[in-house]
This record gives C-alpha cells, sequence and structure tokens, in this order.
C-alpha cells in the first residue's frame, strides 16, 4: 500500500498514542490521532494558576528510561532532578538523612553513619546495583521466577527496619499500593533506572512531556473530543471501521491504546495535595521525604521549584487509597505533619483526587503478546498502552513504538 494513502487512526492521546503517532510519521504516514477530551497526555496532567504548575499526582521522570533516551530532549525540559536519596520520618520529627554515595558525596556520612540500614543491608544494596546493572529490560522481566515485592526484599536479607523505613513507604509511593504486592520484576527494573539515572520533574510541570513528543508532529492530525465506541473489522475491504461520535470512519489500520473491555484491568488511586508554607528548611530542597508510619496517611512529600504570588513555599503530599472526606482528610494532613515531621502546613492550594492513577496486574513483560502486534493479514487492529507491558511511562511509550511498526508491517502485505 502507498504510504501517502493509507489511512491509519491512532485512538487515544496518551503517551502510547502520541509516540505511535511519532514513529508513523517516521515511517512515512500521516495518521489521525483520535483523542475523547480536549487535551493531549492521558495520565500525565498539569494544571496552572498563578504561574504555579500543579501534576495532577506526583510523577517523577526517569531519565534512565530507555524510551525516554530515544525520544525526549531532556535539556529542553528543563527538570529540577532530586538528590539520589530520602528524609525517612521514622519515630522522630528529625528526618533521617541516606542516599547514593556513589553518585552524591554528600550523602557520605549520613548513610554510613545511620541505623536505619545494618552494614548488611548497604553491602546488599551496592551488591544489587551492581548485578542489575549488567541486566537489561528484556532479561529483568523475562525471568520465569516471580514473587512480590515484599516478599523478594525479605528473601534478599534487608532487615526488618530498613524495609519498613525505606523500601516500604519509597515503593508504595511508586506502586501506589502499601503492601508491595507488585511484581519484583518491576522494583528490580525500577530499582535499576533509579541507581542509572536522575528522577526529576519538568519546572512546567509533567504535561511538558507530551506537549514536547506533540510539537514534532508534522503530518499528524489530531482530533479533540472525539470518543470511539465501537471497533468493527471489515475482511471484505481490509479494513476497519471506527464509529466516533456516531458516525463511520473506515480506515486500514487502527492503533487502540485503551485497554479492551476484555482486559480486566484494576487500578491503583491516590490523592495529591499541595499546600503553602511560610518557611522550608535547606535539608528539604531537591529531596524526597519518606513517613514510615503504616498509620500515617502521609506517603512521601517534595517542595515545588516554585513560590506563591506572595512569595510562599509549596509542599505536593501524596496520599494513598481513597479516604473519602477531602475536607477532614486536609485537617488530619495539617495536624500530621506537625506531629510527624516539625512542619506547619499553611492552607490547602490545590487537591486531586487520581482514581485511575497506575494499572495494577501481576503478569509483567517487556514485549507484547503476539497476537497485539502480530496480527494476521486479515486484521488491521493494533494495541498500546502501559498495561500490555507494566505500569510505566517507559511502557507506555515502548508499546507505542511497537504498535507503529506491526501496523507499517501489515500495510506493506496490503
Amino acid at each position: 500500500m502507498n504510504k501517502n494513502e493509507a489511512q491509519i487512526a491512532v485512538v487515544g492521546a496518551g503517551m502510547s498514542g502520541l509516540i505511535a503517532a511519532l514513529e508513523l510519521e517516521r515511517l512515512g504516514y500521516s495518521p489521525h490521532l483520535i483523542e475523547a477530551s480536549d487535551q493531549i497526555g492521558g495520565r500525565l496532567k498539569t494544571v496552572v494558576e498563578n504561574d504555579i504548575c500543579y501534576d495532577q499526582g506526583f510523577q517523577v521522570l526517569l531519565t534512565a528510561y530507555p524510551e525516554v533516551k530515544r525520544y525526549l530532549d531532556i535539556e529542553a525540559l528543563d527538570l529540577m532532578s532530586f538528590r539520589p536519596g530520602a528524609l525517612l520520618f521514622e519515630d522522630s520529627t528529625r528526618p533521617i538523612q541516606i542516599g547514593d554515595i556513589n553518585r552524591d558525596f554528600k550523602f557520605l556520612w549520613s548513610t554510613l553513619l545511620t541505623s536505619v540500614a545494618t552494614l548488611k543491608d548497604k553491602r546488599t544494596l551496592r551488591k544489587e546495583q551492581l548485578r542489575l546493572k549488567e541486566e537489561n529490560e528484556d532479561t529483568i522481566f523475562d525471568r520465569t521466577a516471580h514473587t512480590t515485592t515484599r516478599v523478594y526484599l525479605r528473601e534478599k536479607g534487608y532487615s526488618a527496619r530498613f524495609r519498613n523505613a525505606f523500601f516500604m513507604p519509597f515503593y508504595a509511593g511508586i506502586y501506589l499500593e502499601p503492601d508491595l504486592i507488585t511484581s519484583c520484576k518491576l522494583f528490580e527494573f525500577v530499582f535499576k533506572m533509579f541507581a542509572e539515572g536522575d528522577a526529576a520533574v519538568p519546572r512546567k510541570g509533567i504535561a511538558e512531556i507530551p506537549r514536547q513528543i506533540a510539537s514534532r508532529f508534522e503530518h499528524t492530525s489530531i482530533r479533540f473530543n472525539k470518543r470511539v465506541s465501537r471497533i468493527v473489522e471489515d475482511s471484505k475491504t481490509n479494513s476497519t471501521v471506527l464509529f466516533i461520535n456516531g458516525k463511520k470512519e473506515r480506515f486500514d489500520a487502527v492503533i487502540y491504546t485503551a485497554a479492551p473491555e476484555q482486559v480486566d484491568l484494576k487500578w491503583n488511586s491516590c490523592w495529591n495535595f499541595y499546600f503553602e508554607l511560610e518557611e522550608v528548611k535547606k535539608k528539604f530542597n531537591d529531596i524526597i521525604s519518606l513517613v514510615a508510619s503504616r498509620d500515617s496517611l502521609i506517603n512521601n512529600f517534595y517542595i515545588l521549584p516554585q513560590k506563591t504570588v506572595k512569595g510562599k513555599f509549596i509542599l505536593s503530599v501524596t496520599v494513598l487509597g481513597n479516604p473519602k472526606d477531602q475536607e477532614q482528610l486536609i485537617k488530619n494532613l495539617q495536624l500530621e505533619f506537625g506531629a510527624l515531621c516539625d512542619i506547619e502546613l499553611g492552607a490547602c492550594l490545590k487537591s486531586f483526587y487520581i482514581e485511575n492513577a497506575l494499572p495494577t496486574y501481576k503478569k509483567m513483560r517487556s514485549l507484547p503478546r503476539p497476537e497485539h502486534v502480530q496480527p494476521n493479514a486479515n486484521r488491521g487492529i493494533f494495541h498500546a498502552g502501559d498495561y500490555m507491558l507494566y505500569p510505566s511511562l517507559n511502557a507506555a511509550m515502548k508499546s507505542g513504538r511497537l504498535a507503529a511498526e506491526a501496523a507499517d508491517r501489515y500495510l506493506a502485505l496490503l
């Protein structure tokens, strides 16, 4: 089929859809990107008010992600990188600072002298860094052995105190579930990415990432507020019919980025609050703080790089799950920050409840199932989305790329 004449639809303008469209352009096509909402980005959303960028959920960009290296201009994103460590609030309002001394020498004494991690913990941590440095995404996710992260950490021999004070809150904030029942495969991959690159947020918000991708489009048409209600295969004409806002449109190939109905996808949820602060101690700058207590509402918090118009600081805090009463939740957070962290919160500036924050499933893989990317010549429907691999930005981008490549192979047969 002539690439200039091929009609290709990408349904969904989240990160997998954006990458799919970008790859299709690179392959010589002019795709139609069809989005149900009025904006691109999917779960990567930022609200801007009074020049303050409020991300809908605390999401960090891991610069070591292979697909990030492939597609993003890191320098242009103007990132605020977090220091490679954390402040731990265990049983005192005085936090314990630990970090990767191989990447930031300022963590040396606090990490060496802390009793949170035993000498064995520190040796095991370094050993695992070196081991995973020799691994890649495929070898990690293709392992047949599988257990939960919680069991994995215990089997590795980390002390109970180190697991509870650091690993539990840190990875609970990544998985958005407190029990670490998520696969150890994801733990190893994320652990490797943290060790090999920066964890950062764009100063203008996480939505800068999808905006950067979309800014490169030259031959992609984006159609907003267009909901696809049905997809019908027409084997007689080797085409696919989409019902878009009730109207039929015919395409030679379709990349669909939402999970099909037969995929029983579960989601982890969270709250994200932004509070103003009168003052911030220097130790809280450019670092993620964790609260170890399982009874605390607070999972993690950090200080934004921007200030309010009145010159006040802004704190972002993540609460896991779905406590129902938002007003009471805000009051309880203000009390907890005072009691556990010796931080006096001001007014709540912004809040978000993210019901579908992160997909969760037991089976994770580095490549999609063959039927999703290698359909027979009588079909032209392809799938993309992190739900096909594992929950992360890297997986979303990778699945979009692979779907575009599969669609190209299919169209070459027509």
